[in-house]
């Protein structure tokens, strides 16, 4: 049997196929300005499974790029943990994404103007981009993170585009 974790993006349907006897398990950890935020077991499913939604839509990611590449990517890793600004999923067991990536921890850093998106397994770091934005706001502007996203987001006022977004396509 097959469990399939469907969304939809502006890139279109995105989805992702476990076998349902396999129990994969997610652990989210949640920080800003260095703090870790608590969150609800619906919160942990919910962060966990839109974050493997926006990783499996982005249409580029760096795997197999060069040393050089996996060099600054594992440097920019470790700025994000160490700015204390990011969600971090780590999964029980790895998952394929396209392009046979294998992926055991997606990390959202929030240190630059727009979040970054990167997933690792093991010592491999992949950068993704040319993602869905739409659904980047929509996971930034809903709670808990909307609640600790750092200022710059607020100055640069995503959530009030995004919600004038929201209302502007149900008019």
């Amino acid at each position: 049997m097959i469990a399939i974790l469907v969304g939809v993006s502006v890139f279109g349907l995105v989805g992702l196929c476990r076998s349902e006897d396999e129990e994969v398990t997610r652990e989210v950890v949640f920080q800003s300005a260095g703090q870790t935020i608590p969150l609800e077991k619906e919160g942990i499913i919910k962060l966990g499974q839109d974050l493997e939604l926006l990783v499996a839509g982005c249409w580029y990611n760096t795997a197999g790029d060069s040393a050089f590449v996996q060099e600054n990517l594992k440097q920019h890793w470790s700025e994000i943990i160490q700015n204390g600004y990011f969600i971090q999923v780590t999964y029980s067991k790895p998952y394929q994404l396209k392009q046979g990536l294998r992926v055991t921890n997606i990390l959202m850093g929030f240190n630059s103007d727009f979040p970054n998106l990167y997933s690792k397994d093991g010592d491999t770091i992949a950068g993704h981009y040319k993602c869905d934005g739409v659904g980047i706001l929509s996971l930034l502007c809903k709670e808990p993170v909307r609640k600790y996203i750092p200022e710059i987001y607020e100055r640069a006022r995503y959530c009030e585009t995004y919600e004038k977004m929201l209302k502007d396509t149900s008019e």
